[in-house]
């Protein structure tokens, strides 16, 4: 943040404390805390993250067919984005890397949560 911006950001925080009473002021710093204590329980909590390579519809027959060997064609081409989800919702477009000797991936776009649309990252 430049020094002038800082200073206009100093100057409207001024203005806005001196708007609010005191009490007022200890009203939104307290539920302030208690938001951030709220968020703080949820953290630590596991949710499932899967990478979706690719999607392909089988008939039954040609299900009951598989064996230990057989390739399955996921009509996703090399390169094209994988789908990363979080408890089963759309979370974001992914490129597939090796780490060491194991696969990860890296996060090309974040998926805005309500339109589902993907917003490109600066990588």
């Amino acid at each position: 943040m430049s020094q002038q911006s800082c200073a206009t950001y100093q100057e409207e925080v001024h203005e806005i404390t001196e708007a609010v009473s005191p009490l007022e002021h200890a009203k939104i710093l307290a539920a302030q805390r208690n938001e951030a204590a709220s968020l703080g329980r949820v953290l630590n909590v596991d949710l499932e993250l899967r990478v979706e390579l690719g999607r392909v519809s089988l008939p039954i027959r040609e299900i009951l067919e598989l064996s230990a060997g057989s390739v399955v064609d996921l009509k996703t081409a090399v390169g094209e984005p994988a789908e990363v989800f979080v408890n089963n919702r759309p979370l974001a477009k992914c490129e597939i890397v090796v780490v060491d000797d194991a696969l990860g991936i890296r996060i090309t776009e974040i998926l805005d949560s309500k339109t589902g649309e993907a917003t490109a990252l600066g990588v």
